[in-house]
């Protein structure tokens, strides 16, 4: 199917609209909110300038289905004029079967459900989501079948082979739409009535002077103390305890009298569903008014939320929204974040990148099994960025490999180069806060890389001072092939790289 006649969500991979299940939709749960749907897109083979679209609605009668152009308009807007909407018409941008007529206003890019989306949103709290950022990922990892490959198969929506280590698989590859039944796929993900209806239920009447009271002030302070908590005014110790995660608050309170003595408050319990704490994914109480907040029994809420959670007793809505958030969103939004803390990509980008290189003699190459002919791999829209440094004649002390996790999944994005005299060299996306540092000694003469299909996950250095062993940088595993470069003669001069939007997928040396 077209991608422009169906929805593939990239964040839960349930596809609109369902064929072959042999269901009676009719007496299936309410399934219109899979029909609304959000894009990041560009138009024209340009990949550089992503957008967020507003908000389309599928429909099986329409020939094609458009989004708005801004990402606060909706379909159902009573002023949208809907001429401009846009039609994404592929994962990938305009390939030489498309007439050089089309290539400029054809649009293609990823699909999303609008409330997975609004779960992406909620999980980069309190920052906006980076589109560019965003954009960068997608265009680095695997697609199939109109959604990308993070690694797991949507939770058996999708079929995925066995990972094989003698071929550096480290992708579960998704087949043809599973079409296996899993009920909590058809309930939306952001809006879970059982849930709210829970919430509405537990209301407190409270003013200010039980919230006071509900505070436990300790009654009395040993001036001789040696607690460290003794000098800090209450409010500071509550404030401390809303930032701990529960298993931390335990432990403080077990260690000092002066936070033991701090009652745990409706504003503790209201915190337990922030971003980043136990219950962050539960927060459907954090979207009610400041008044009806206040007038939450967040204490109740929580002991209800864990002993449903303890005893595996959850909505379907609710087991929908955490099979997205733990196998998809927080990944996402945590590889973004560690994605904003590198650097640009370093060294110059001036030379051709040939795999023709492979065959001749000054250059020695390593590469992943699927680098840089995107093409054979059939994956036009794969960004390949390119880099070369080129190396002094001096002995290095010492190589620092940058990494960056990626849905559990280390993968090296750069290195750093020190030589003795206080030169360095950098190529690739160099994170200094996930370094790990290789001790040379001599001059650099060759490499030893473990290789995974997307990406080189290990190296090793080769100096002129031998070694009885090598000392591996990164994930190394015996199952994963090994590749080894070593110039002609003496130390290497230059290295070139390239580059997904994070990974380095090839090196090579002369």
């Amino acid at each position: 199917m077209a991608e422009e006649h169906k929805v593939a969500c990239g964040f839960c991979g349930f596809v609109t609209p369902r064929s072959g299940l042999g269901l009676d939709i009719s007496s299936s749960p309410d399934i219109s909110w899979t029909h609304h749907y959000r894009a990041v897109y560009c138009t024209g083979p340009n990949d550089s300038e992503p957008r967020l679209s507003g908000v389309g609605c599928y429909t099986s009668s329409s020939a094609q289905n458009g989004v708005p152009l801004k990402p606060h308009q909706r379909f159902d807007d009573v002023d949208l004029n809907p001429l401009p909407l846009v039609v994404i018409r592929d994962v990938s941008p305009p390939g030489p079967e498309i007439p050089d007529t089309e290539k400029e206003t054809y649009s293609w890019g990823f699909k999303f459900h609008d409330a997975c989306w609004s779960l992406l949103v909620q999980a980069s709290a309190p920052r906006s989501v980076d589109i560019k950022l965003l954009w960068r990922i997608l265009l680095s990892v695997p697609c199939a079948y109109g959604v990308p490959n993070w690694g797991h198969t949507y939770g058996g929506l999708y079929y995925g082979t066995r990972k094989d280590p003698t071929r550096g698989e480290h992708f579960a590859l998704l087949g043809l739409n599973s079409h296996l039944i899993v009920p909590s796929t058809f309930s939306d993900p952001f809006k879970v009535p059982e849930l709210d209806a829970m919430i509405a239920k537990l209301r407190i009447d409270r003013d200010e002077s039980q919230d006071a009271d509900s505070r436990g002030i300790p009654l009395h302070r040993d001036s001789k103390s040696n607690d460290s908590f003794a000098i800090l005014p209450f409010e500071l110790k509550e404030m401390l305890l809303t930032y701990l995660n529960s298993e931390d608050v335990a432990h403080l309170r077990l260690a000092s009298r002066e936070m033991a003595a701090v009652s745990l408050s409706q504003h503790f319990f209201q915190s337990r569903f922030w971003p980043g704490q136990e219950f962050e994914v539960a927060f459907d109480g954090l979207h009610l008014t400041p008044s009806d907040k206040r007038k939450t029994d967040w204490k109740h809420l929580y002991h209800e939320m864990k002993k449903r959670r303890n005893g595996n007793m959850v909505f379907l809505g609710e087991r929908n929204r955490q099979r997205i958030w733990k196998q998809t969103i927080k990944p996402l939004v945590a590889a973004m974040d560690r994605l904003s803390e590198m650097s640009e990509l370093k060294g110059s980008s001036e030379w051709k990148l040939d795999l023709e290189l492979e065959g001749e003699a000054d250059w020695k190459l390593i590469k992943s099994q699927r680098s840089i002919n995107n093409e054979s791999s059939n994956e036009l829209r794969r960004r390949v960025l390119r880099a070369e440094v080129e190396l002094p004649p001096a002995i290095v002390e010492a190589v620092y490999i940058s990494f960056m996790s990626f849905f559990g999944t280390r993968h090296i994005t750069g290195l750093r180069i020190s030589f003795y005299g206080g030169e360095e060299a950098e190529i690739g996306y160099i994170s200094t806060r996930s370094e790990e540092k290789l001790r040379a000694g001599g001059f650099l003469e060759g490499l030893h890389a473990a290789v995974a299909e997307y990406g080189i996950r290990a190296f090793a250095l080769r100096t002129s001072q031998l070694s009885e062993f090598l000392e591996w940088a990164g994930d190394f595993d015996d199952a994963l092939p090994q590749m080894s470069v070593k110039t002609n003669k003496g130390p290497i001069r230059k290295i070139r790289a390239a580059f997904d939007g994070f990974r380095m997928q090839a090196l090579l040396i002369t």
